[in-house]
């Protein structure tokens, strides 16, 4: 049997992802807003496979940290496919995995300083 992680978004990752979806409302209206916490869902589940499985298509290393990030542009297509269009997703999770759990840390904007926003 594979190992069985445990996923975990933490308090500031949520922050963030209410924070994006206040963003997009505020500059694109509340379709634009429906669409994206849509691809962010998309992208949340991809995350919460790698309990069982490899990690999604496109997640990388983040310079030499313990970290991974993960661009919401992977989920467009699928998205797209599903009838949520969204034109430029411009975020990012960043996360880590250990062999017992998934962590999600953030959701940053990708002109963002992302060193000073993870633990």
């Amino acid at each position: 049997m594979q190992n069985m992680r445990k996923f975990h978004l933490t308090h500031p990752a949520r922050e963030d992802i209410k924070r994006a979806l206040q963003i997009s409302l505020e500059k694109h209206g509340l379709k634009a807003r429906l669409h994206y916490e849509q691809l962010i869902t998309i992208a949340l589940t991809h995350l919460r496979a790698i309990k069982t499985s490899l990690e999604p298509i496109g997640s990388s290393p983040f310079d030499d940290t313990i970290f991974r990030k993960y661009h919401l542009l992977n989920v467009k297509k699928e998205a797209t496919k599903k009838g949520f269009r969204v034109k430029k997703p411009s975020h990012i999770f960043f996360y880590e995995v250990t062999n017992e759990t998934i962590i999600v840390h953030a959701l940053l904007p990708e002109m963002r300083d992302f060193i000073q926003h993870l633990p």
